[in-house]
C-alpha cells in the first residue's frame, strides 16, 4: 500500500459497527503506520447478498472517480466472488 499509495475500502462486517471500525483504524494505524485518510470508504449493506456484491456494488458507484484501493474484509472475497460474478451476469 506504501508503494501504490492505494485507499482502503471496508467491507468486513466490522464496518457495521461504530466502534468495531473505529478499532481497526486505531490498530492499522499504531501497528501499520497508515492514516486515517487511507480508509476511504465502506461497501453498502445488501442484505442477502454475497460480500464480494457489496464489493462489486461499491466500485460501480465509485471506482471511476476513486484512488487505487483495496478492499479490506475477514471473508475470503476471491472464492466468494466467482459465484458472484456468475450471480451478478
Amino acid at each position: 500500500m506504501r508503494d501504490t499509495r492505494a485507499k482502503v475500502v471496508l467491507s468486513t462486517a466490522w464496518r457495521l459497527s461504530y466502534a468495531s471500525k473505529q478499532g481497526l483504524v486505531d490498530a492499522c494505524a499504531a501497528h501499520a503506520g497508515l492514516a486515517a485518510g487511507t480508509f476511504i470508504g465502506q461497501t453498502p449493506l445488501l442484505r442477502g447478498k454475497p460480500r464480494s456484491a457489496e464489493v462489486l456494488e461499491w466500485m460501480r458507484a465509485h471506482g471511476a472517480d476513486a484512488p487505487a484501493w483495496v478492499a479490506v474484509d475477514d471473508l475470503d472475497l476471491l472464492s466468494e466472488a466467482s459465484a458472484t460474478v456468475t450471480i451478478l451476469l
